[in-house]
């Protein structure tokens, strides 16, 4: 694009003399200056990204290829376990929703009592696991 706006520059008005002329030229001539250095900026952070996909594709490969550490036995308070019994139901009531709660929230407390059931109905709840804080009913806000 610099290169563009050089040429156009050098071809705008040939015949144009005078102070307001030397302004103008001196004027573009520094937008060419900025457009080449941003090019040049654009192409250092193309190789920057570029760089860094690199660098996170190297680490996936050596993760994937790394044997699995086999010198110690998984802990337990690592491994997760159903908690519950398949086809069980959510201990308490559905989070309810407030006539004055905003979509998003509307929605947001639909998609929580939904995955309580799916949990349930999975084997992944049971009483020791409450949804929501004691009190106001409600999760505390931002």
């Amino acid at each position: 694009m610099a290169g563009d706006l050089r040429s156009a520059l050098a071809s705008d008005a040939p015949a144009w003399q005078g102070r307001a002329a030397e302004t103008y030229r001196s004027l573009m001539a520094n937008n060419v200056d900025a457009l080449g250095g941003l090019g040049v900026l654009a192409a250092t952070m193309a190789s920057a990204t570029q760089a860094a996909g690199n660098l996170v594709q190297f680490t996936r490969d050596i993760v994937r290829a790394a044997p699995p550490d086999t010198s110690s036995p998984p802990t337990e308070d690592l491994i997760t376990h159903k908690t519950g019994t398949p086809g069980g139901s959510p201990d308490g009531h559905p989070t309810r929703i407030e006539r004055d709660d905003d979509e998003p929230t509307r929605r947001s407390i639909e998609l929580e009592n939904s995955a309580a059931v799916t949990l349930a109905d999975q084997g992944w709840w049971d009483s020791a696991w409450t949804r929501r804080p004691s009190g106001s009913g409600r999760w505390p806000t931002c």
